[in-house]
């Protein structure tokens, strides 16, 4: 019996060194303060030497196992009820015990994408959009738990985090009220509210970052590159091509990861992967921030990306990625994402001139993912376009996580909301006549024309320019247009420039998203032929105008005061006046504001100086500017 016995424990030990000694501990998501998910399956896992016992405790639920070959064990809690009371999770390995305090139970959601998920807004009101306001934890409300997870890049997917991020301590116990915040808080916010549940939000967004860093190496080369590589190998050696020219120090991926190695012995001195450069590579965030939090259990996933591109179908990739999560977590997790915004520095055109941005071609891709996911319940798209300001990094990430909180609330809680404008379905030409049918009317749809009548909506034939079309509401979802000087459409389309005009909306008063409908090559980007609202003559433009709010009966715009203005600075403006607005009238924050009426050309224009302050000013029909001086779409 010795031989068998000696035999065994030389095994042992040969697998021991080929292992490697363990550090007995936890995945890096487990710390105090955390929340895990209600109703379903909880995976706990973390890493021990091989063979060493785990035993996994909580909620009086005891799940024992073994460390496998490679140190990693892995053991799952049966679903858990709802509690906002904290408990302990106790994991013992061996000899050694882990102690997480302060655990609750509700629900998990992961906040991914670049900026616009981490930057801040105020919670203020808008005057035109429902100000949320919570009871919040002083009202007895549950906590909201939020926790930033991952760091540093890496090609190769990551069991853990990276050593650059590790034991970066508690879940945050969110502050209330919130006042000025980032949007997977403010979404935290009103699901905690209406589900009386702790809300956890795993915050795993890169800033500056592009969509395929957060793709896996298989969904990427799913699709086609250039010069018959795939689209893995294409964004691979764009970015090692990009590095190694304008890289300083570091000038590919390799000499990355030797100065990292060198920094983490110290860690004295600068992280020498700060920054986006290495961020940016394909598959860097997925593999240090996505993979590592697997099979961690979640409710869902909000979404906003799509400014840092890269072009291409976007949609399709979108939904490719989302379902490559889903069977990385082996959940059928909800997906919700956000379009990109307005524009507010460009004025909408009077005339019926479509144009194009960077953000144009990508927010087309976001939004046809909708119907990409076919008829998966727990997916949408949240319409942003409309809460943009003049700003990449729009303000109003209160609006944006109210909508997608409501999206959250329809789609997956069984909760009927309204969370977004328009859609459009479909398209049905007959000669000179189109009806465009549309999904997300909530009660009905609502028409309201612009500024001197602009329906929004062109329309054009098959030579000649493009026409606002005339609009006729068909039932509850239903626009018909036309125009008496085009007898066959050719293209159509709503809403299609930065800034553009907003006439059409559900019952629940969200605008229509922009579409496009067989439109030919439209201008980049581009000023108005004849703007309406310009500088005086001689006055300095150190400055910008956000148009933010048009409608028939006037206008709401705000004097932005950039870095490089200048203090004191005043300028001088002048505006076309509607012929409509039959005793027109200018506000200065609330106050009247002097102004002088000449006729330029036929055409009245008023006259008046402001100081960039970041002032509100409002110009419209004289009855109507008190209300709409309520109105600021910051």
């Amino acid at each position: 019996m010795k031989q068998p016995i000696l035999f065994f424990t030389l095994f042992l030990i040969n697998a021991l060194m080929s292992v490697g000694a363990v550090e007995p501990r936890l995945a890096e998501i487990f710390q105090d303060h955390m929340v895990l998910q209600q109703g379903k399956p909880v995976t706990v896992w973390g890493w021990a030497d091989p063979g060493t016992p785990v035993q996994v405790a909580f909620a009086g639920q005891v799940v024992k196992g073994t460390a496998g070959e490679n140190g990693r064990w892995q053991l799952a809690l049966t679903p858990l009820q709802a509690s906002a009371e904290g408990a302990a999770l106790t994991v013992n390995m061996g000899s050694q015990s882990v102690v997480r305090e302060d655990v609750v139970v509700g629900e998990v959601w992961i906040a991914a994408g670049q900026s616009n998920m981490n930057h801040t807004g105020p919670d203020k009101p808008t005057g035109l959009y429902p100000h949320y306001q919570s009871p919040g934890t002083a009202g007895g409300k549950p906590s909201i738990r939020f926790r930033r997870f991952g760091g540093g890049a890496s090609l190769e997917p990551l069991e853990d985090v990276a050593e650059v991020s590790r034991d970066s301590g508690a879940w945050e116990v969110v502050q209330e009220p919130l006042t000025d915040t980032n949007l997977s808080r403010y979404f935290a916010r009103i699901l905690r509210d209406e589900l009386e549940l702790p809300i956890g939000i795993v915050q795993v967004a890169v800033s500056g970052t592009n969509q395929g860093a957060w793709m896996s190496r298989e969904t990427l080369e799913q699709f086609p590159g250039k010069d018959g590589s795939n689209f893995y190998e294409q964004l691979l050696n764009d970015h090692s091509e990009k590095l190694a020219k304008k890289g300083k120090n570091i000038k590919s991926w390799e000499a990355y990861k030797q100065a990292e190695a060198a920094w983490l012995e110290t860690r004295e001195g600068r992280y020498p992967g700060r920054g986006t450069t290495f961020a940016n590579f394909p598959t860097a965030l997925y593999n240090s921030r996505v993979h590592p939090l697997a099979p961690f259990a979640v409710r869902g996933v909000i979404w906003h990306q799509g400014e840092g591109g890269p072009g291409g179908p976007y949609g399709e990739r979108l939904v490719a990625m989302a379902k490559q999560w889903r069977d990385l977590f082996g959940q059928d997790f909800a997906f919700i994402w956000g379009t990109l915004t307005r524009s507010t520095d460009h004025l909408p055109p009077l005339e019926p001139q479509p144009t194009w941005f960077y953000r144009s071609g990508t927010n087309i891709s976001i939004r046809e993912a909708e119907g990409l996911f076919a008829d998966d319940p727990a997916t949408t798209m949240v319409e942003f376009y409309d809460i943009g300001d003049q700003d990449t990094h729009f303000y109003q990430k209160a609006e944006a996580g109210r909508r997608m909180a409501l999206a959250a609330m329809d789609r997956v809680y069984g909760q009927p909301q309204v969370y977004s404008g328009p859609l459009m379905r479909e398209v049905q030409v007959n000669g000179g006549k189109a009806t465009v049918v549309w999904d997300r009317v909530a009660e009905g749809l609502r028409y309201e024309p612009s500024l001197e009548g602009v329906s929004g909506f062109y329309i054009k034939g098959k030579s000649g320019e493009y026409r606002w079309a005339k609009v006729a509401l068909d039932g509850k979802d239903g626009v018909i247009l036309s125009h008496p000087e085009v007898a066959e459409i050719a293209e159509l389309g709503y809403a299609v420039n930065q800034n553009p005009h907003e006439t059409l909306f559900n019952s629940a008063g969200f605008p229509a998203s922009p579409f496009r409908w067989n439109m030919g090559r439209i201008p980049w980007s581009g000023h108005s032929k004849s703007e309406w609202l310009t500088f005086q003559p001689g006055t300095p433009q150190k400055t910008g105008i956000s148009m933010t709010h048009v409608r028939r009966e006037g206008v709401v715009f705000q004097m932005v005061k950039g870095r490089k203005t200048p203090d004191g600075l005043r300028v001088g403006l002048q505006m076309k006046l509607s012929p409509e607005w039959k005793n027109p009238a200018v506000l200065l924050e609330g106050e009247p504001l002097k102004f002088e009426v000449q006729e330029q050309e036929g055409t009245k224009v008023a006259l008046f100086d402001v100081s960039v302050d970041n002032s509100w000013i409002v110009v419209g029909e004289g009855d109507q500017v008190a209300e709409l001086n309520k109105i600021r779409r910051f």
